[in-house]
């Protein structure tokens, strides 16, 4: 995932693929950093998924059972957490990675 890196604000976050390299709270150009994925981050997305098909494909097969709905929103919920918490670390190894190279660029 590509990462926009602000000097000027300290700031690093999400890149879009159309965004432009300038920051968008100051303006001030930016610095994109690659960086992977993690496995907390795929892990959530998996767990939203199936939440999904706790909610709606069991649903079908077991309509009597009420609380399956209670459980699949529990486990969309739970992987959104884990996906921002995800996105948040990389982005503070984003901001980590920019300054190391700065260190030792100077």
């Amino acid at each position: 995932m590509k990462y926009k890196y602000c000097p000027e604000c300290k700031k690093a976050y999400l890149k879009s693929r159309l965004e432009k390299e300038k920051c968008i709270y100051c303006g001030k150009p930016c610095e994109i950093v690659d960086i992977k994925r993690s496995g907390r981050y795929y892990m959530g997305y998996g767990i939203m998924v199936l939440g999904a098909v706790v909610m709606f494909v069991v649903r079908f097969w077991f309509s009597d059972i009420n609380y399956l709905w209670i459980w699949g929103i529990v486990f969309v919920v739970l992987g959104a957490i884990l996906v921002m918490d995800a996105s948040n670390k990389m982005a503070a190894r984003a901001a980590e990675t920019v300054r190391k190279k700065d260190k030792e660029e100077n």
